[in-house]
């Protein structure tokens, strides 16, 4: 394993650490209710942020197709959510103390919450399409086919996790 693949590895499991370790400090704190919504979403939001920076200047580029889609993919989805979240901490100061619309800040974060987790969806689905390639690629797969194979899986991710949300909600 090269010393690229140890920074993703240590990356990822730094910037979860991090969140853990902000979200257990924002709990402890005595803040406003509107500051604590915001902190909350900052200790995830900032982290990402980070990642994202991470994955761009030291994150190691695969070959094929299909891993470029992955990190775009990535990329694309840590910048939603990073950038969400932090849109969404600032909508916060919108909301009275029941958590309901005082402002026109409550716009931001209610168009924030839709953004953060679009790309937090996308981070998920780059993980699908990496996982594939890899498969594709231990099993001599060629690029164009492993596609084919990834849009399935990401076809039926998908779909269980609507059917899924469906059943959860009703």
């Amino acid at each position: 394993m090269t010393l690229e693949h140890h920074v993703a590895r240590l990356s990822v499991a730094g910037t979860a650490a991090l969140v853990a370790a902000l979200l257990l400090s924002v709990r402890g704190l005595s803040l406003s209710p509107a500051a604590a919504h915001a902190a909350g979403h900052l200790a995830v939001g900032l982290p990402l942020l980070g990642l994202l920076v991470l994955v761009l200047r030291y994150w190691p580029l695969r070959p094929g197709l299909l891993a470029r889609v992955a990190r775009g993919t990535l990329v694309t989805g840590l910048a939603l959510a990073s950038f969400g979240l932090v849109a969404e901490a600032v909508g916060a100061f919108g909301l009275d103390t029941d958590g309901q619309p005082a402002t026109g800040l409550a716009t931001l974060h209610e168009v924030s919450n839709a953004v953060w987790v679009v790309g937090l969806l996308a981070v998920g689905v780059s993980g699908l399409l990496t996982s594939v390639d890899l498969l594709a690629q231990a099993h001599g797969l060629e690029s164009s086919r492993a596609l084919a194979v990834a849009g399935v899986v990401v076809v039926l991710a998908v779909t269980v996790f609507a059917v899924g949300g469906m059943l959860l909600s009703s």
